[in-house]
Parts: structure tokens; C-alpha cells; sequence
């Protein structure tokens, strides 16, 4: 009680000072163009498609300590230094029974123009023609309802382009056929189309931890090494970890009033996706994957537990847990994690370093 009473203390000292990331928060510098046309140059905070579609955080100076919230009803469009164009559309979803106002992405230009912005956390793509707006959604099976919801995307998109992509073609729900047939429909009325594209560098993290946990009758000791990669394009929250682990386990474990003193050893190559619920110097996240993995047993007097071979003391296996990272000064960092990986570990607490900072 007073290990956990400690580490409680401990991890409340640092939570009520969360103000850096580790996926630090960056700004491109850009501009935003308001209702009324004028014209700001300053900076914007980055983000995924799903947070920019409804604000963006803009400040003037790349100094200021503070930004200011646009949401989509207040600007006419925004744009950065490295490509990316936003603009303010309202348009009407859920065939035309929802009317809202999001950024939308313009990845096409042309006559009749294609957009790609994020409604309840799914992309949608909207077509621009002759100042009129149509949106195309994929089909969906809504929670409590027993069948797919059609939002009949081909007949809207046949409609945005007067009739064009009438065919016996399969078009899919995706940004490549989409902008195939909208290049297409415009050349075929005589006018050009350009697709823009923007660049958003991936970032890579090389983080050591080392640590250990306790319970009745088992305690244990770990080191892991991980290499992080975001897709900021993607996502800011979602990461992709490969990793080397080491773990060493001692337990005991009572049978017919006898006690039986058990010693592991675990070497693994986990790869595993990480969802952080929080991007800020506090992150609680789930993750999962699988990994390639050596796991040695033996009792007290040094007999192995397991048999030699494949998927028995070699093998491939699931992982799967979930745990919390905070940051404590420039490059150091604590972690707290529960998983399974190839057995069950008892809680885990850490620290580590990340070697990118």
C-alpha cells in the first residue's frame, strides 16, 4: 500500500503541469481569409483532418503564447506554406437532412472540384459544380440499426457530373476513383484539372524504458526499446511501434500446501499499433500487435517448463494492453503499463528516455 501510495504522489505532481507533447504541437506558417475577405498571415496549428474539419487554432505571431479558435462559420478558407487549402462549405449530409459547416480539403481544382473532409469521425468527399455542393458517403451499418444505410454516393457523383460517370464501371468509395472521374468528366468538357498535394513528413521516435512491478508472490523486471513512427497525415494520435523487450519474471505459486518457485525469461520483437487518448505530456493509450518471441521457465532447480520448438518456447504471439506516458523533463519520461505478451504481466512502471528529443 505504500509502494502504491507513493507512485499515486508521485504521478499527481507531474499531472498538474501538462503542458508540452510528445508529439510536440507545431505550426505551419499560413494564412486565413475571413468572411469578409481580408487576409491574415500568421500560423497554424497542425493537426489531423478530423480536428481540422470543424476549427483551427491561428495565431499572428509565431511567438505568441496563446492561439485563437476559428471554427468553420467564422472563416471563408485557410491555407499553409506547404500546400494545404481549407475552405468554409456548407453542405447538407444524411441525404440531405443534416446541414453543417466544416473546412473541406480541396484536392482537386477545376471546373467541378473534388473535397475531403471527416463527419463523425469518417471521411466524406464533397464535389463542387456550378457553385453547388454534393456530398458523397460511403454506406454504413448505424449502431442499432439491422441494415446498411445507403447514402447512394455513384447516383450523386453521376448527378455532380451532368450525367458522366453513368457507366457499368465499379466506382469505389475512395479518393483515387473519385478524382479519376472527376479529372476525367473535366477534360471531357474541355478544361483542365490539377491535383494538389501537400507534404507532411512522417516522425520518429527511438525511446529505451527500464522498470519493473510487483505483486504477491511475483515480481518482475523489464527493459524495452521501441522505434516510433507518426503519420501525421493520418494521424497525431495513432502510432506505429516496433521494439525489442526483455522481461524477467520470478514467481511462486502454491500446490497441495507446497510452494513452487518459478523463474522467466521473455525476449520479443512486438510490432503494435498505439492509440493515444491524449497527445499532450499525459497520454493514456491502448495498444495491440503481435511478436516474435523467446520464452525460457525453469524451476528452481533449473528444469525447463516448457518444451523446446516452435510455439512452445519460440513462436509468434498476440499483444495487446493498455498504459499511460508522461513526459518529466526534456527527453525523460515515466511510464505505467498492464499487458499481455505471451502471459500476463503484473503492472509495470518505468523510465525512460527518448533518444529523438
Amino acid at each position: 500500500m505504500k509502494i502504491t501510495k507513493l507512485i499515486l504522489n508521485f504521478l499527481f505532481l507531474f499531472l498538474i503541469n501538462i503542458s508540452s507533447a510528445q508529439l510536440k504541437s507545431a505550426f505551419e506558417k499560413g494564412s486565413i481569409i475571413l468572411k469578409d475577405n481580408k487576409k491574415i498571415e500568421g500560423f497554424i496549428k497542425t493537426d489531423d483532418i478530423t480536428k481540422l474539419a470543424t476549427e483551427i487554432c491561428f495565431k499572428e505571431l509565431f511567438t505568441d503564447k496563446d492561439c485563437k479558435n476559428y471554427v468553420a462559420s467564422t472563416l471563408h478558407s485557410f491555407s499553409t506554406e506547404n500546400g494545404k487549402f481549407f475552405e468554409s462549405l456548407t453542405i447538407k449530409t444524411n441525404k440531405n437532412t443534416t446541414e453543417i459547416t466544416l473546412f473541406a480539403n480541396l484536392i482537386l481544382k477545376g471546373e467541378c472540384s473534388l473535397y475531403k473532409c471527416s463527419y463523425n469521425d469518417k471521411d466524406i468527399y464533397v464535389v463542387k459544380n456550378n457553385a453547388n455542393n454534393y456530398v458523397l458517403q460511403n454506406d454504413e451499418l448505424i449502431s442499432g440499426e439491422t441494415e446498411i444505410r445507403k447514402y447512394n454516393y455513384r447516383g450523386i457523383l453521376n448527378i455532380a457530373t451532368d450525367g458522366f460517370s453513368n457507366t457499368n464501371k465499379v466506382i469505389e468509395f475512395n479518393e483515387n476513383s473519385f478524382i479519376k472521374i472527376i479529372t476525367e468528366y473535366n477534360s471531357s468538357i474541355g478544361l483542365e484539372s490539377k491535383v494538389l498535394t501537400y507534404n507532411e513528413k512522417k516522425i520518429n521516435y527511438l525511446i529505451a524504458t527500464i522498470g519493473g512491478g510487483f505483486k504477491q508472490n511475483e515480481s518482475e523486471y523489464f527493459f524495452q526499446g521501441i522505434y516510433r513512427i507518426y503519420y501525421p497525415k493520418i494521424s497525431r494520435s495513432t502510432s506505429l511501434n516496433f521494439g525489442l523487450n526483455y522481461f524477467y519474471n520470478k514467481n511462486s505459486q502454491v500446490y497441495n500446501n507446497v510452494t513452487y518457485n518459478f523463474t522467466s525469461s521473455l525476449i520479443s520483437l512486438p510490432v503494435q499499433l498505439q492509440q493515444n487518448f491524449l497527445n499532450e505530456k499525459f497520454r493514456p493509450y491502448i495498444t495491440a500487435g503481435f511478436n516474435l518471441n523467446y520464452l525460457k521457465v525453469v524451476d528452481k532447480n533449473d528444469n525447463s517448463i516448457l518444451f523446446n520448438g516452435l510455439q512452445n518456447n519460440i513462436g509468434i504471439g498476440i499483444v495487446y494492453g493498455t498504459g499511460i506516458e508522461f513526459d518529466l523533463y526534456k527527453g525523460l519520461l515515466a511510464k505505467c503499463e498492464y499487458k499481455f505478451e505471451s502471459y500476463r504481466h503484473v503492472i509495470l512502471f518505468g523510465i525512460g528516455y527518448n533518444f529523438s528529443k
